[in-house]
């Protein structure tokens, strides 16, 4: 039987028409077939015991028979082959039965290149014949090419580069592989020495990559690469936010979408074609059909993938006729096997003067639910085999686990002479639930985000697929943003979007309003209003307004402080808004005094700070005395009072227009007798409590004391505008040692700001 790794060609013959018998004896030579001792007129006999020695012609040194028939009536039957001129040669095998059916070689090894035969035989009606050929016999090489991807199909990107390796092909003994042709699939083709290219696709689609190889006998694969490449479609960005305008500092959402393109076509198909069946006993022909669209790796599987084998043909003596169904792979079915004598096939020309005109062919089919037997059986008693299905002479079942892609051969061995055929046409009916529908695939996107991303420069979210984003760009011009989707292929494409920021509205207006009885006017304008434009105007929240959906709605009857806001936009575009707020007021007398008294130094003037008053505002200060002889005069008139002397002195804050109100308050001033005490030269900042912090007695009843600290280089180590007597430096801060001090006092009489310096010494032990 063929198989994967010794496929037979066949064997190309250049000889002479000339059959002989096997019978005892020698020949030398090549281009003959070889029948048994029955010729073409029956089978061989009972209690036969041939030697039959076959020699190669020289210059060759090699024989090869090519068995054509091989079906012996009974395991008792058995032909034994040795290598070499002689039983004594190395043993090749012994075989019945039908073990050397379907073009099984055998092929010279020894010295000499010769193979001797032995046949035996317990009964008769069995039948063989072989071929001889001369040289080395061509066994096809079997291709296989690996891409480095992970799957077939493989899934590539449009310009992407493939490398295919064929190093794993298989080759016959003693060949090597000389020349490799490449068809890529789109109308480009390589032919190389070596086993390995490159090739890129510009164009999405489904590419089929075959390969011829030729090895130095000449011998070519029968089998297909089998591989096929998926070329990424441009996906489809229907979905994605387009380009568009918004305001600045508008928050906007960027969607993104993207989806695979479907790519499909139509698979093609393959049918046979016209074959013209010569007279000629010293070879076999073939026609081939060679199926591509298949899923590849797919096989048959049982004898139910066939439908029918159909041939449309003429012959004119079917006793003639070897033939046999050879799949990709090299198994093989026998059709027809002899037999039926001198029954037509059609309606043959059967006028040797006119040998090589076609006559009209019949349509006939091999099925395995065939009710007909085979084509020998059905033609007793027939002058012509009628149309039909027909049985065939071996098991479906022997074609399990053929490739479904690759070239199917069906092969014609005329054995016997005064007859030709003709082959019009011919093809293989597979079961429909086996073809393949449109060739089509679509990428895919995954859900994830390295699958699908944005970029960009103001991105302030993103969704948890990445597929929608949240910008807020803070510029005004053009921003440009990217979505980018990679697919199943592992093909990366991108659209991108352009956002244009403009200005929108800006809302202005007064912060503060103050109420009068209840009354007030709020007032929102555009502060970079557009011509042409017109904005809509909406406070909240809306209540005691007349109206809030205007530019200046009138507070009434407000009794509490509150807040409003107001937001504008412009007409039929709320996304470019902006929004003002402001606090409504309620006025309060600007009274800061609280009954509490306070103490001051006698000679000294004492301030008290009354709030200043709004912008815009009058208010009205009046001060007296009360403890003085005369209580209703008045003493100051301005928000501040510079007091001289000890007492409670009183403030009335008035206003007039518009809200009419008066209010009082009071304040104690004490004036002491009050002196600075010594300056001490030492203190001991170590924790103790005792004596801890630089303290001045007397400091307390001036204010402003101004202290600065110097160390023996003269870089500062202290400095306090208001010193409190609160200087108490840690280890960590200050080393033991003299320090210089410079310190002014504001006594605030006639003595004015006096400066005080000298040294002061820190321990801490």
């Amino acid at each position: 039987m063929r198989t994967l790794l010794a496929l037979l060609l066949l064997f190309p013959l250049t000889m002479v028409a000339q059959e002989i018998n096997f019978t005892v004896g020698n020949y030398t030579g090549c281009g003959v077939f070889v029948v048994d001792s029955g010729g073409n007129a029956g089978p061989y006999g009972a209690n036969e015991n041939l030697t039959f020695t076959v020699c190669p012609e020289a210059p060759e040194t090699i024989v090869n028979l090519t068995w054509i028939i091989f079906n012996l009536a009974s395991d008792g039957d058995v032909m034994t082959i040795y290598d070499g001129n002689g039983t004594d040669g190395a043993l090749i095998g012994e075989y019945t039965l039908m073990d050397l059916q379907g073009q099984t070689t055998v092929s010279s090894g020894a010295d000499g290149g010769c193979l001797t035969l032995v046949f035996t035989s317990v009964g008769e009606g069995g039948n063989f014949a072989f071929g001889v050929a001369c040289g080395e016999p061509c066994y096809n090489p079997f291709v296989v090419v690996e891409t480095g991807l992970a799957e077939n199909p493989g899934l590539i990107c449009p310009g992407e580069e493939i490398t295919f390796d064929a190093s794993a092909t298989i080759v016959g003994e003693n060949a090597e592989l000389e020349e490799y042709f490449w068809e890529f699939g789109d109308d480009e083709t390589a032919t190389t020495t070596e086993p390995t290219v490159s090739h890129s696709y510009s164009e999405p689609g489904a590419y089929r990559v075959d390969l011829t190889v030729t090895d130095s006998n000449g011998c070519q694969n029968v089998n297909l690469a089998d591989v096929i490449l998926l070329v990424s479609t441009d996906p489809d960005f229907t979905g994605t936010t387009t380009d568009l305008e918004i305001c600045l500092g508008q928050e906007v959402d960027l969607d993104g979408v993207v989806q695979g393109v479907q790519w499909d076509a139509t698979p093609d198909a393959n049918f046979g074609g016209a074959l013209f069946i010569p007279d000629v006993q010293s070879e076999c022909f073939e026609t081939e059909l060679t199926f591509s669209s298949f899923t590849p790796g797919q096989v048959i599987e049982s004898p139910d993938d066939f439908e029918s084998l159909f041939i449309n043909f003429e012959h004119s003596y079917m006793g003639d006729l070897v033939m046999t169904l050879y799949c990709p792979n090299g198994q093989s079915l026998i059709l027809h096997q002899q037999g039926g004598g001198g029954t037509y096939l059609g309606i043959p020309v059967d006028f040797d003067a006119q040998p090589n005109d076609p006559g009209t062919g019949f349509d006939y089919f091999w099925a395995p639910d065939a009710t007909n037997g085979t084509w020998a059986t059905e033609s007793a008693g027939v002058a012509t085999l009628p149309s039909g299905t027909y049985s065939t002479v071996g098991a479906w079942s022997n074609l399990n686990g053929c490739p479904l892609n690759g070239s199917w051969s069906l092969e014609i061995c005329d054995i016997f002479g005064s007859d030709n055929g003709f082959i019009f046409d011919w093809a293989i009916f597979f079961d429909e639930s086996l073809y393949p529908d449109l060739i089509s695939f679509t990428p895919t996107f995954g859900a994830e985000c390295d699958s699908t991303s944005w970029s960009g420069p103001s991105i302030t979210g993103e969704t948890d697929d990445c597929n929608t984003i949240s910008i807020q760009p803070d510029a005004l011009g053009v921003e440009t943003y990217t979505f980018t989707g990679v697919n199943n292929h592992g093909c990366s494409y991108s659209t991108d979007v352009n956002v244009t920021i403009t200005q929108g509205p800006i809302a202005a207006g007064p912060t503060v309003v103050y109420v009068c009885d209840g009354q007030a006017q709020l007032n929102a304008q555009v502060t970079n209003p557009e011509a042409g434009v017109q904005y809509t105007y909406q406070w909240t929240p809306g209540d005691f307004l007349s109206n809030p959906a205007i530019a200046n709605p009138q507070i009434n009857g407000l009794e509490d402080p509150s807040s409003y806001s107001v937001f504008v936009a412009p007409v039929g575009a709320p996304e470019c808004g902006s929004s003002w707020d402001v606090d409504v007021e309620i006025p309060e007398p600007p009274l800061p005094l609280d009954d509490a008294d306070f103490e001051a130094c006698e000679g000294s003037t004492f301030g008290i700070d009354s709030p200043n008053q709004p912008e815009g505002w009058n208010y009205d200060y009046e001060w007296v005395n009360l403890s003085a002889v005369d209580p209703d005069a008045v003493v100051g008139t301005g928000n501040n009072l510079q007091a001289t002397e000890t007492g409670v002195y009183q403030l009335t804050v008035t206003m007039e227009e518009p809200w009419f109100y008066t209010a009082v308050g009071e304040v104690g001033i004490v004036f002491n007798a009050c002196e600075l005490g010594p300056i001490p030269n030492v203190f001991t900042p170590n924790g103790d409590q005792v004596n801890d912090r630089f303290v001045i007695e007397g400091l307390e009843f001036f204010s402003g004391t101004k202290l600065r600290v110097y160390n023996r280089w003269g870089g500062m180590v202290f400095e306090s505008e208001n010193y409190q007597n609160n200087w108490s430096p840690s280890a960590s801060d200050l080393a033991e040692g003299t320090y210089y001090y410079i310190m002014e006092v504001d006594f605030r009489d006639e003595r004015g700001v006096e400066t005080f310096s000298g040294t002061v010494n820190i321990f801490r032990n």
